[in-house]
């Protein structure tokens, strides 16, 4: 298997390579071989590196890929053999390895190269070997293809011919194109030849010189095939250049058809036809009748132009009043004219009497008015499903209206069914009639249904029908043992229908008899045995009928643990009890193994498997279709039996006949099954060995093929079988075939091996006798390609006498070339000699002897020594109910005698022993396939096994309510399990007996408790199913159920209260069952969730995670959510409850009115509280925790659904809907209330919630089932009296507008204490202590404060202004105070409640009697009427949870000032050390570790300090880390613990940069911060075209140093026409602040994507500097200016590479930190920093350009045709492909003179989520986006009518490529994509010639007849045109001698010619011969 994977692998590689080099027009495989500069000695040439456990093993290999050589391994790591002893040679990467490659004589080594990862081909180095003539060592590279560890590095050898002096190489490369020319010498002329077939392609060479330059070609002939009229032998040539060429071919699957008429401005309007249609296709031209209210006429032809230029007359194919439709032949021409001539005529009319017929329709086709000579054709059609016919002989009546009768003619091919007639339309009307007395309805005929047909089939209540008509079957096949309806004919005949296809059946002439082919089969349940069936054994011991029917089972039912077992037939089997039906494994890439042991299986009784359906059907014997899933092979077993085949079908081909229906491995196998074939098929085939078999080897064919009561067009029977893949070895077939007297068959072929491209064929006969074959046959000995001619192939058919029967007085052979049947008698020994001269060691091909019986060679059993004795063999089983042993009763000595061995179900074979007679022991052998052996010795032994239990007990036990179950997931038993296995236990409690689950141990028989591990599932756990491993000892399994009564009122609703529980979301509900089924088929997801029941009874379900939504194309997640408010019972009453079906929702026409109606029914609209991505390759999910928005879906001004969003878009349009959602975020988290029908009873329908989500992907309502699961419940919270008090920590920050940047803290103290109440019922307060505040030295205390109810501070600050007093809520306040309050001696009480005063500005203060401020007040004004509150109350938010999400809005009042607050709130917490780390990496490593001290939320302290320093600058870096540690000293003391732009703010130490932003990192560790991000605002409109200056910063990532030497500094934005962007700045190098240098700028990064390659198209500046040293010398230069585009679209940070060289860090040499270093100078990712909004416009852009610059790069391309890179990108994210990128095959251009262009696509199918289809429909938008108007590609449709090519005009040169909209068949749906074409890699593959300049009156010349047209006639009066003085025959052309210009025909001027002449491109007129240069108008 491996050599036939490497060759498969290496062709594949070779055919990228291959098709890389003809799609770029420049060859990938013609660089130079790189060599090394020494060669190696033959001791160093294999190396291996000493740790290989990390890396790659590759399979070596090597192949030629173009010239004359050959390529092998020579040496490698390691060597392995193949399965046919073969050397597979293997290295590691980094590895080196050996190849001899060597040139035939004439030829040399040009390149070598090898595929890679990327599928690219790079050049391969290869060092010559000293001493080794063409042997090569080479490093096996790391960038090789490979999987898992495994994989394949194979290099492609390129030779180049050795050509004489003065000649330059030509290189062939082109499948069609032919020359005998390895080199030529410049100027000479090269002819080329192209082997074209108008069936399918036209083929034309291409040439490109060595610089990719396109060589002009000229087509200098074309001849047709005689013996093949749509085959062309067409002849070019060129002139060879200076350099090397390269021949390739262009394809052309379509002409191209233009139009001329007899007048053009009067009837071409009035042609439509085909501008251009494929070579294999007819041409319909359809023309109108009537002009202008005249009718016509018309002749059609077609004459081509440029390979066959014959005219061809199109025929009339039909025609109506209106228009007349004509076809010209398939095969036409590159490119033809039509002609159409139209002639003005008379019409006469047409009247049809015989509209209204009885049974039968009667139609003029021609309409109602002809021509005189017009052919009129009439149709007849009977109703035959009524039993109507036509009698066959009537015809029609047509008489003129003179009365004069008109000629009818019917047409040959009339049946009953249907009829044609025709008549000449005379010069008169005519009146046309049809006597209905023709139609005649048949008698009605019996339909019966055999008695034991009746349980199964019914016809309704027809007992009786008319030929014709159709009668219904009803079949009842629930148990599926139904495999056919047979119909028996009156007329002895028979018909089969497959039961899958038997719906009706249509009635024939004569009576029915219906009846089935319904056996027992060995398949069914009770016919084969259930323990072989669940066996885990490797080796499946076969001993009875019922082991083999439970082997079928396995297969038949795709059991993927069958995948390589081996099944071992361990003795005869006997099938004779039930029917066979051949079993099909469905598993992709498996393999299975029977080995027979020489054993037989007998009785067969096979029913064939064919369904009728399709266009080929394959049945085998015993073995369904299987190659296209697993491989099966099949080792030394006998087949006996019959096999019957029900043909089923008139329209497709049955192959049948084979052990297999196709592919398989048989070696030692015969087939002595006979078959007979009854029914009817279009064609069946009949293969001995099966269809396209792998091989057949040491294998032979007994059998009888008959074909009995059975009808088919054609029969073909090969002896063996077609398209055998690997080998036919040592083999025969003696199959008989057999034709009775009720068989029809029209047309017989016969082979005797037939086996095209087989090439390992040998020592094979066919020797069978064919019985009454039909009279036209064709027999065939053998017919087949490739064989080795040495290898014998014998094959002798029976003569056939006269009547057809076999005499076999003699046998045949045939010989192998001419077929020819020639006698052969010594077949048998000429067998044998082919078998002395291959056999091997293990004699693997047996001898041959003849059959006593037949007298023909047939193949002997397995040699045995006939020499030695043989002995018996007694089997001794101890523990006979735990196993059975198999063995042979005797054996001869020294032979090898296998013990098979069965243990059952639990149990082991524990002991095997082999004792002779005289108690001595033999040696016992376990085998790999389980089996055991021994060689017999000279003695009888006794054979002694035993066999034990290895299974241990499960019980269970429990308390409660509910069941407990377990199950071994490899035993599949309740009672038992094997030690190791893995068993599963499920616990559920008695819901309905409110009870829930409680604990579930696991505990062995010794006490040991095991670990129980719950099973997850896509979403969570059931909360049922746990599993665990089975120790050596018995589990007890004890589950404790609790009682939850209490939760519950007596209807099953829960009682107030707050509940979690598991949920369950799927699709359906299953009442029976009480089981979800998951969503599109997909497995039931779980979750948990919390129900809060209030004291009324409302329910609201919170916590629950809404699961994203599979789909058929991945995973789509959900948009818009819906609940339904009611419950939803099984409303059409089928057992199941799904949304679709039960909720009542009526479907409507538009979506629209579907989404209105779901609204009605789903009326509740959860909160949506989180939300997130899904990754659809892996279905991890990601949580979002920015903003999210909610998009309407709409169409036309109506909404269709709705989802969730990143952006804030109102709405977007259905149609656009697949492009918009790319910044879609699927729900995660919501909550809902109004379900109040929830309750645990026996009715379903109250314990599930429905659901609808907007699928947004699919634009899809999907209706989704939540099931609560009460066996779960558990309470969460009881009504018990209870409170706890949390002391808070309180920060306070200045207010802050909505959505502004708050500044911390403030320092303000006026709030003393802070406390969290939590009250028995779950509310929260917080109860404040005020005191008083100093701001800018004045006295002030708090006014009001107030909170915000809503659900975040961060969406209330999006949504109200700071003066807004909407939706606050004020606290309650207490202990008033008139006076200052912060010293007990200052506060003076105040014992009334005071009046709360608000300004108009909304704060609020307390007075003793209400005054306010106003306008004109002063701070004393109210000093002795204020009044100050001591404490303040106020209720929670539910949104407050002491994280970072719980500020409480709050104004302060401060005497006559006012202000804003926040709170934050922590819990309170005494004085803590917090530790925390960092690491630095750069230049060496080392750790820093800090201990933080927080008081009060108050930094106190910082100690630092280091540890693990190590590299070279250990030393110094703990110096660095010291100073550091130095400077920063008591600089973090003080700040706040939770502000981190306080913390990060803190300056760094000069000199110990690194080391003191580690201290600051270690800090913001310890405090559970993070590193603000710098904010940047991104534009979100595109900038207008335009040059912006803007400012930027610019640094490299791992070492941070500025190339633009300030933080920040100004740049350059230019943005062009189409919107892109391109950045220009300065670098600055060498100055104090940054000492370093940039020598290279290495790119920025495609799509600013880092995973991404850099593109290396930016412009660069370098400039001179004064600056040198030891490492940088003087001349270097460094960068200067940079510009390159912005891509990926506005972002904050763009991603680019840079060198540079740092003096500083002159000493770093190899890897350091991550980076290499050379003396200082290193590569480095670095990023530009955009401050967008500092942007601004400084000047506008040029934008003009010409006519032949395409795309934003201005790529010229000239007039001339060439290839292009195209891809399909997604239309509104192009950095990524279309999901119909697989479409796109390969693309040309063709420019014309003025720089218009028109591309052509090549297409293939669409490939996606295992979906393989194809796209239509396909529409060019004609703007920059796909608002645009779109107009229709021109396309071109393969023979599926799949289009295979489009063509358009492209829009607008200057943009990159065009939006497209296509139409995805199997999606049903159109997507808008983006085809990106990549101008700067077009190739040039065609130029027009130019046009020489006419020259109406030449020069006269003197004659010659050397060169070109002569001056004067010839003697025989002909003017001859000259090519090196002969008379050039073959040229056609316009050409000039002294008397003017002319038209030479076929070598000379044709004076016979007036009309017209093509040339180079233009039409000219031609007088008499003579061009009088006068342009033909279109």
């Amino acid at each position: 298997m491996r050599k036939k994977y490497l060759t498969k692998s290496l062709t594949v590689a070779l055919a990228i390579m291959t098709a890389a080099s003809t799609f770029s027009g420049v060859g990938v495989l013609t660089a130079q071989p790189v060599y090394a500069a020494e060669a190696q000695s033959d001791a160093d040439v294999q190396t291996q590196a000493d740790e290989t456990s990390d890396k790659i093993n590759c399979t070596i290999d090597g192949a030629v890929v173009y010239g004359k050589g050959t390529v092998k391994v020579v040496s490698a790591t390691s060597t392995e053999k193949d399965e046919d002893g073969n050397d597979v040679y293997k290295a590691y990467v980094g590895d080196t390895v050996t190849f001899e490659i060597t040139p035939e004589e004439g030829w040399k080594l040009d390149s070598a190269v090898y595929l890679n990862a990327s599928w690219a081909a790079p050049s391969i180095t290869l060092t010559p070997v000293e001493g080794k003539d063409n042997q090569y060592t080479c490093t096996v590279p790391s960038d090789i293809s490979a999987y898992e560890g495994n994989g394949s590095f194979a290099i492609s050898v390129t030779f180049a011919p050795i050509l004489p002096d003065g000649q330059v190489e030509i290189k062939n490369t082109a499948e069609h194109i032919t020359t005998d020319a390895l080199g030529a010498k410049p100027g000479d002329k090269v002819t080329l030849k192209s082997n074209s077939t108008m069936l399918s392609r036209y083929y034309a060479p291409t040439v490109t010189d060595a610089d990719g330059n396109a060589v002009g070609v000229t087509l200098e002939s074309a001849v047709r095939d005689e013996n093949a009229d749509n085959k062309w032998e067409v002849t070019f040539s060129f002139i060879m250049p200076e350099t090397k060429v390269t021949i390739d071919e262009s394809s052309q699957r379509k002409g191209s058809f233009t139009l001329t008429t007899n007048d053009d401005a009067k009837f071409a309007s009035h042609v439509k036809f085909n501008a251009s249609n494929s070579f294999s296709s007819t041409e319909t031209i359809t023309v109108d009748n009537v002009i202008d209210g005249k009718y016509y006429k018309h002749t059609v032809t077609s004459t081509g132009q440029v390979a066959d230029k014959t005219t061809r007359t199109a025929t009339l194919s039909s025609k109506t009043d209106a228009t007349s439709t004509y076809t010209l032949p398939r095969y036409h021409d590159i490119e033809n004219v039509i002609h159409v001539e139209f002639e003005e005529v008379s019409t006469y009319k047409l009247e049809n009497k015989a509209t209204d017929l009885t049974g039968a329709t009667f139609t003029v086709n021609n309409g109602t008015q002809a021509a005189e000579g017009d052919t009129v054709t009439l149709s007849l059609q009977p109703t035959t499903t009524e039993g109507y016919f036509y009698d066959g002989t009537t015809l029609p009546t047509v008489t003129d209206a003179e009365g004069n009768p008109v000629t009818v003619t019917a047409a040959e091919t009339n049946t009953a069914s249907a009829a044609t007639f025709t008549f000449t339309m005379p010069a008169k009307d005519v009146s046309i009639s049809f006597d209905n007395a023709a139609i005649t309805q048949k008698e009605l005929e019996s339909v019966t249904i055999a008695d034991d047909a009746k349980e199964y089939l019914s016809t309704g209540d027809i007992t009786e029908a008319r030929e014709g008509q159709i009668i219904p079957l009803n079949l009842n096949n629930e148990s599926g043992k139904v495999r056919f309806v047979e119909i028996q004919k009156e007329d002895g005949s028979v018909e089969y229908l497959a039961a899958s296809q038997a719906t009706s059946y249509t009635m024939p002439a004569g009576s029915i008899t219906l009846s089935v082919i319904a056996p027992d089969n060995w398949l069914e349940d009770g016919h084969y045995d259930k323990e072989l069936y669940a066996s885990t054994a490797s080796t499946l011991v076969v001993t009875d009928a019922e082991d083999l029917a439970a082997i079928g089972k396995r297969l038949q039912d795709n059991d993927p643990t069958m995948d390589g077992k081996t099944v071992t037939i361990a003795k005869d089997i006997d099938m004779s009890k039930y029917a066979w039906i051949p079993v099909t494994y469905s598993k992709y890439s498996a393999t299975v193994t029977f080995n027979g042991n020489g054993h037989k299986i007998t009785g067969l009784n096979s029913i064939s498997t064919n369904t009728g359906v399709g266009s080929s059907n394959y049945t085998g014997i015993f073995f369904g279709q299987e190659p296209s899933f697993a491989t099966m092979t099949v080792n030394d077993l006998t087949f006996e039996g019959n096999c019957h085949v029900y043909a089923a079908g008139e329209t497709w081909t049955l192959y049948v006949g084979g052990i297999f229906a196709n592919g398989g491995h048989l070696n030692g196998v015969t087939n002595k099954v006979n078959i007979e074939i009854n029914g009817s098929a279009s064609t069946v085939a009949v293969h001995g060995s099966g269809f396209s078999i792998y091989d057949f080897n040491n294998s032979g064919i007994d059998n009888t093929v008959t074909f009995e009561n059975f009808k088919a067009n054609s029969v073909s029977v090969n002896g063996l079988g077609v398209g055998i893949q690997t080998s036919v070895k040592n083999s025969y077939s003696n199959s008989n075939i057999v034709f009775s007297d009720k068989a029809s068959v029209n047309k017989f072929f016969f082979q005797g091996l037939a086996g095209s491209g087989l090439t390992n064929a040998a020592n094979y006969y066919y020797g069978g006798t064919i019985t009454n074959a039909p009279e036209n046959s064709e027999i065939y000995g053998i017919t087949q390609n490739g064989t080795d001619a040495n290898a014998p192939l014998f094959s002798y058919i029976t003569p056939l006498t006269k009547d057809g029967q076999g005499n076999d007085d003699y046998l045949s052979a045939v010989d192998r070339d001419t077929n020819k049947i020639g006698k052969f008698t010594k077949l048998v020994s000429a067998l044998n000699s082919w078998v002395e001269d291959n056999q091997t060691e293990d004699n693997a091909y047996r001898t041959w002897e003849t059959d006593k019986e037949t007298g023909k060679p047939v193949l002997k059993a397995k040699e045995e020594s006939v020499s030695n004795k043989k002995y018996d063999i007694t089997s001794e089983v101890t523990g006979k109910e735990y196993g059975e042993t198999t063995v042979d009763t005797e054996a001869a000595s020294d032979s090898k005698v296998t013990v098979y061995v069965s243990p059952k179900q639990f149990c082991k074979l524990k002991n095997i022993s082999v004792v002779t007679a005289d108690g001595k022991e033999v040696e016992v052998t376990k085998n790999e396939d389980g089996t055991y052996s021994f060689t017999m010795p000279k003695s009888a032994v006794t054979v002694k096994t035993e066999y034990a239990e290895t299974a241990y007990a499960i019980t269970t036990t429990q308390t409660g309510e509910g069941t407990v179950s377990v199950q071994g997931n490899e035993t599949l038993s309740a009672e038992k399990a094997n030690e190791g296995e893995t068993v599963t236990v499920k616990v559920t409690a008695d819901r309905l007996k409110y009870a829930t689950g409680g604990t579930v141990k696991a505990t062995t028989a010794s006490g040991k408790e095991l670990e129980l591990t719950p099973v997850t599932g896509i979403n969570g756990t059931d909360g049922h199913s746990y599993t665990f491993t089975m120790p050596d000892e018995a589990v007890t399994i004890s589950a404790d159920f609790q009682d939850a009564s209490s939760y519950y009122n007596e209807d099953g609703s829960l009682k107030e209260g707050t509940y979690k529980m598991k949920a369950i979301f799927g699709s359906t509900y299953d009442i029976d069952s009480d089981k979800i089924t998951g969503a599109m088929g997909y497995e039931e997801q779980y979750t948990d969730v919390t129900v809060k029941v209030d004291k009324d009874g409302n329910v609201s379900v919170a916590d629950y995670e809404m699961p994203g939504v599979k789909s058929p194309i991945g995973y789509a997640g959900g948009g818009e959510l819906l609940v339904k408010p009611t419950a939803t019972p099984d409303s059409n009453g089928n057992g199941i409850i799904k949304g679709s079906d039960d909720a009542g929702v009526v479907d409507a026409s538009d979506a629209a009115e579907k989404y209105a109606n779901f609204k009605k029914v789903y009326s509740i609209v959860p909160t949506v509280t989180k939300t997130g991505t899904i990754n659809p390759a892996t279905n991890a999910r990601t949580d979002y925790d920015g903003d999210f928005y909610f998009t309407k879906i709409v169409s036309g001004d109506k909404q269709v659904g709705g989802f969730y969003n990143k952006e804030n878009v109102e709405s977007v349009k259905l149609t656009d809907l697949s492009s918009a959602t790319g910044t879609k975020v699927a729900p995660f988290n919501y909550n809902f209330s109004g379900v109040n029908y929830i309750r645990n009873d026996a009715d379903y329908a109250n314990q599930n919630v429905l659901f609808t989500t907007y699928i947004t992907e699919m634009a899809y309502i999907s209706e989704v089932l939540f099931r609560m699961d009460f066996s779960t419940i558990e309470k969460v919270q009881d009504s018990q009296d209870q409170e706890t008090v949390q002391d808070l920590n309180v920060t306070v920050y200045s207010a802050c507008e909505p959505g502004g940047t708050k500044t911390p803290p403030a320092t303000i103290d006026a709030i003393k204490s802070a406390k969290l109440v939590t009250k028995a019922d779950g509310s929260r307060q917080i109860e404040f202590e005020l005191g008083e505040t100093v701001v800018f030295g004045l006295h002030g205390h708090m006014g009001s404060i107030r909170t915000y109810n809503s659900a975040s501070m961060q969406d209330t600050f999006k949504e109200v202004s700071k003066n807004d007093t909407t939706n606050l809520v004020s606290a309650a306040y207490s202990d008033w105070y008139t006076d200052k309050i912060n010293t007990e001696a200052d506060s003076v009480a105040y014992d009334q409640e005071p009046v709360a005063v608000t300004d108009s500005r909304g704060y609020v203060y307390f007075t003793k009697d209400g005054s306010q401020f106003t306008a004109s007040s002063t701070t004393t004004d109210l000093e002795n009427n204020l009044v100050y509150p001591g404490k303040a109350v106020i209720d929670v938010p539910d949104y407050f949870d002491l994280t970072d999400n719980n500020e409480i809005y709050m104004t302060g009042f401060i005497d006559g000032m006012s202000k804003d607050t926040n709170l934050k709130l922590t819990e309170k917490s005494a004085n803590t050390k917090k530790t925390g780390t960092a690491h630095i990496s750069q230049f060496g490593e080392y750790d820093v570790d800090v201990e933080v001290t927080v008081e009060n939320d108050i930094i106190t302290d910082v100690k630092v300090t280091g540890k693990n320093f190590a590299g070279t600058h250990a030393k110094q870096n703990e110096r660095t880390l010291q100073d550091a540690i130095d400077g920063l000293e008591g600089m973090y003391v003080g700040k706040s613990a939770t502000d981190v732009n306080a913390i990060a703010g803190v300056d760094v130490v000069s000199g110990a940069t690194y080391s003191s932003n580690a201290i600051r990192d270690a800090i913001l560790n310890a405090l559970d911060l993070e590193m603000p991000e710098e904010e940047i605002t991104v534009p979100t409109e595109a900038l207008k075209p335009g040059v912006y200056s803007v400012d930027i910063a610019y640094y490299t990532d791992k070492v941070k140093h500025s190339l633009v030497e300030d933080n920040k500094r100004s740049a350059q934005i230019v943005v062009d026409k189409d919107g892109n962007m391109t950045l220009t700045t300065d670098i600055i190098n060498g100055t104090d602040k940054e000492p370093l240098y940039v020598y290279s700028f290495n790119g920025y990064y495609a799509d600013n994507d880092t995973s991404k390659a850099l593109k290396t198209d930016a412009a660069v500046e370098t400039s001179d500097i004064e600056f040198s040293d030891d490492v940088f010398s003087a001349d270097r230069k460094v960068v200067s200016k940079v510009s390159f585009p912005l891509e990926g679209g506005f972002a904050a940070i763009y991603n680019t590479n840079v060198s540079i060289y740092v003096p500083a860090m002159k000493i770093l040499n190899g890897t350091v930190s991550g980076m290499d270093f050379v003396n200082g100078q290193f590569s480095a990712d670095s990023f530009v920093k955009v401050y967008w909004d500092s942007i601004k416009k400084t000047g506008d852009i040029d934008d003009s350009r010409d006519s032949h610059e395409f795309g934003s790069n201005r790529i010229k391309l000239a007039e001339g045709t060439y290839s292009i890179p195209a891809k399909l990108l997604n239309a509104t994210n192009p950095s990524q492909d279309s999901m119909a990128a697989s479409c796109i095959k390969g693309a040309t251009i063709k420019v014309d003179k003025n720089g218009k262009a028109k591309v052509t696509v090549d297409l293939g199918a669409v490939s996606f989520a295992g979906i393989t289809t194809y796209a239509s429909n396909w529409m060019i938008y004609q703007g920059t986006d796909i608002n645009s108007d779109k107009v229709a590609a021109e396309y071109h449709t393969n023979e599926d009518g799949k289009v295979d090519q489009i063509t358009f005009d492209l829009p607008d040169n200057s943009y990159d490529g065009v939006f497209t909209n296509m139409y995805v068949d199997l999606m049903g749906y159109s997507p808008d994509a983006y085809l990106q074409l990549d101008y700067a890699n077009a190739k040039l593959i065609d130029t027009p010639a130019p046009a020489p300049t006419p020259d109406p009156t030449p020069t006269p010349e003197p004659s010659t007849k050397e060169n070109g047209l002569a001056n004067e006639a010839a003697a025989n009066g002909n003017w001859y045109y000259y090519i090196d003085g002969q008379v050039a025959t073959g040229v056609t052309t316009v050409a000039q001698n002294a008397n003017g210009w002319w038209y030479v025909k076929n070598g000379q001027i044709d004076f016979s010619h007036t009309g017209y002449v093509t040339w180079y491109g233009t039409t000219y007129k031609v007088q008499n011969g003579k061009v009088a240069w006068e342009v033909r108008s279109k």
